[in-house]
């Protein structure tokens, strides 16, 4: 289970927002209106005068600082006349977020209340800690054209909320990525792991519902997923986006925050795998205006969470635009369209050609990613795009062990990487190291073409930053290649800026990307998990000319690691080969699962297509299935007896009723409910049992013995939570003691 929260930037005492883990703040109506109410609004919308990053030319001047200084806007994101034919009907934007309230003025005509998900008993009015969060980062994606408030990037979407940070698992965050997916065009993504400096590993099974998503989202053309960069630059870390390996999925916009001075805002995280910014708060200069709650709005939004959903709105006036754009077209149009700021910046790299240029080139830079976002120049290509050749993807790896433990000068390693993809669409380089501390490794990735991408700054790991182990493998990413050939002999340099002992133990590289002359790709589906027991489909698609014979196409099923590992035969059953029939493009094969009654940690296969005859070619790009588990063992929680006096212990039985994978740890907490509290120690007693196998654990709780006529008061004690990240064991109620 993940560690998650909203990905917000955190001010000081005199900022205008706040943390999302506090959960008491109410931001009151003058904040916003005082400041962005006019007699004659520019829209009429009536807090429009706020709404800089729309279109600047008509949006107020803040004043800040002692003496006072006045600053103008000087970006936005050139929404232009978008609006007048487009304002993103038709299109669904899922957000990924808290709790939204549905029922706010600004959001009314566009939520849909019975699409959102509730999960953790959610109302959708109010109902989470942080209500203003995904109330906020919902309006300034679709807040309606009306007379109230303000107005969102595509007033007219559809909104959807699934309220993942309320009930954070594996299952929630998976559905994060696949809930209403045949509808979905647009998911934005404003959260992240908490600011540390530390590696956050992604789960295979989330990054398998993210590829589903990819594949069978938006009717087959895949979900676009805009997911917020991060906030944690600037406090006290030097957090960076590569540290956390969700945003190195090629399947997500990264979106960084630009100020309204048109520079990088203080707390937006680089990495070389942003891809566009949007505009955003900073201090001083503007926040950005979004609806908050309780019909009130505030003027002061700042992070990437509020970025993330203006390059979300663009994304769904694209699809709005050409609804037969894949997910891999709407993110090639926002990095070929986006707008050079901060131009004279050191940061910024010449690239390769545009996609369908002679002439324009990319411009790359690890604090802005290809640039703003730029509305009107998008939605004008979405009109007259050329649908992206079908994927293609090559891999290489080597393996060391290479010492590493020298400071000074990078040491160099090498990868011969065989490819036909002529156009790069995202690079992941995989790492596997042994180190105690990994931030003091500066990680730079050199193509063929020898341009250079920075991984990972260990100039950046400044003030209290982590000695952040790493052991074992963690993938990180580039999209600063894009647009060059992948062919050819690529380096990693790794530079030691301490001397702490450390080894490369591997690396490899897995391109992403396309080639326009070859047209005769097979691709592969196939789901990203099934219940034990079920059957899944795995698909096989012909992307060229009609097929005058039919084409067989070898299949390999191959474990991944799992406990037991699974086998074909004992776990699913074999598949070696699928026929496309002649004047078909495609043809599907069924895969059985079998139900063995037998508790697994987790299992899965991966699918892939084999060896191909002349001139056809795999994409290369395998899938993931993860075959859930119904064996998991039950935990129960039984009172020895019924009641006790006081002074006696209040004992608890904890049943497990079959051998785990592995050994767990339940945990749970025993509570007086009544207060004053007259026969507990403390408020909270939590326990943690310890299961290798099945079995029956006795808990003893002791009770005060005051010799005071108390009243009879309950203890309960309820099981919370297991210590196993990759499955949750499932516990059943709460037990209750008298005591007297």
């Amino acid at each position: 289970v993940e560690s998650v929260t909203p990905d917000m930037f955190t001010p000081d005492s005199t900022g205008d927002t706040e943390s999302p883990k506090r959960s008491s703040y109410n931001f009151p109506d003058s904040v916003a209106n005082s400041l962005c109410k006019s007699d004659d609004p520019p829209l009429s919308d009536a807090l429009s005068a706020c709404l800089w990053h729309l279109d600047r030319s008509e949006a107020i001047s803040v004043k800040a600082g002692s003496p006072a200084k006045t600053y103008a806007p000087l970006v936005d994101i050139n929404i232009g006349n978008v609006w007048d034919t487009n304002k993103g009907d038709g299109i669904t934007v899922s957000v990924v977020d808290t709790t939204w309230e549905a029922g706010h003025e600004d959001l009314a005509g566009n939520a849909n209340r019975a699409a959102s998900t509730y999960w953790g008993g959610r109302t959708g009015e109010n109902a989470t800690s942080t209500p203003y969060h995904a109330t906020a980062v919902a309006g300034i994606i679709g807040a309606r054209d009306n007379t109230v408030g303000g107005r969102g990037v595509a007033p007219r979407v559809g909104l959807l909320n699934v309220n993942y940070l309320d009930h954070q698992s594996t299952y929630t965050r998976t559905q994060a990525f696949l809930h209403r997916k045949e509808t979905v065009a647009v998911a934005n993504h404003s959260y992240g792991p908490y600011d540390t400096g530390r590696l956050n590993r992604q789960s295979p099974i989330v990054v398998a519902a993210l590829e589903e998503s990819l594949e069978s989202g938006f009717g087959g053309k895949g979900i676009a997923h805009v997911k917020a960069a991060g906030n944690g630059k600037n406090d006290g870390v030097g957090d960076e986006a590569a540290l956390d390996e969700g945003l190195n999925h090629r399947g997500l916009i990264v979106a960084c925050a630009v100020n309204s001075g048109g520079t990088d805002a203080a707390y937006s995280e680089e990495g070389a795998m942003l891809w566009v910014c949007g505009p955003s708060g900073d201090t001083p200069r503007h926040g950005l205006l979004g609806p908050i709650g309780k019909n009130q709005y505030h003027s002061g939004l700042r992070g990437t969470s509020y970025s993330a959903p203006v390059v979300s709105g663009v994304a769904a006036l694209v699809r709005s635009a050409n609804s037969a754009l894949t997910w891999r077209d709407v993110k090639l149009i926002l990095a070929n369209t986006a707008q050079k700021n901060d131009s004279s910046d050191s940061s910024w790299q010449a690239g390769a050609l545009k996609y369908g240029s002679k002439t324009d080139s990319y411009s790359y830079s690890r604090k802005y990613g290809f640039g703003l976002v730029n509305a009107s120049a998008a939605v004008a290509a979405a009109n007259n795009w050329t649908a992206l050749p079908p994927a293609l993807a090559a891999s290489n790896s080597s393996s060391g062990p290479w010492n590493v433990t020298d400071s000074g000068s990078a040491k160099e390693f090498s990868i011969d990487l065989a490819s036909d993809i002529s156009f790069i669409e995202h690079v992941d380089v995989n790492v596997n190291m042994s180190t105690s501390h990994f931030r003091a490794m500066k990680l730079t990735l050199v193509s063929p073409s020898g341009r250079e991408s920075l991984l990972v700054d260990s100039s950046l790991a400044t003030g209290r930053g982590c000695r952040c182990p790493l052991s074992g493998s963690f993938k990180f990413a580039s999209t600063r290649h894009l647009g060059e050939s992948a062919a050819g002999t690529w380096k990693l340099k790794v530079q030691n800026a301490t001397g702490v002992a450390a080894t490369l133990n591997s690396w490899g590289i897995t391109v992403y990307g396309h080639n326009p002359s070859k047209t005769e790709v097979i691709e592969l589906s196939a789901p990203s998990s099934v219940a034990e027991g079920d059957d899944f489909t795995v698909t096989v698609t012909h992307k060229g000319t009609l097929l005058t014979s039919d084409l067989v196409v070898p299949i390999v099923l191959n474990p991944v690691s799992a406990t037991p590992p699974g086998q074909a035969g004992a776990d699913y059953t074999a598949l070696t080969s699928i026929t496309i029939p002649a004047g078909s493009a495609t043809a599907s094969a069924t895969v059985s699962t079998t139900e063995d009654e037998v508790h697994e940690l987790y299992e899965s296969v991966r699918v892939l297509i084999g060896s191909l005859p002349s001139p056809y070619t795999s994409n290369s790009i395998p899938k993931r299935v993860f075959i859930r588990d119904d064996d998991q063992p039950q935990v129960s929680i039984t009172a020895v007896k019924g009641s006790v006096n006081e002074g006696e212990p209040a004992a608890f039985h904890l049943t497990m009723d079959r051998d785990p994978a592995r050994t767990i740890v339940v945990v749970g907490e025993v509570q007086e409910n009544h207060k004053p509290r007259a026969y507990l120690s403390r408020e909270t007693v939590r326990f943690y049992a310890v299961f290798a196998s099945a079995g029956t654990k006795t808990l003893n709780v002791a009770t005060l013995m005051d010799r005071v006529d108390d009243p009879r008061r309950l203890i309960s004690a309820q099981i919370r939570s297991s210590s196993s990240a990759d499955y949750r064991i499932k516990g059943s109620g709460s037990a209750y003691v008298w005591v007297s």
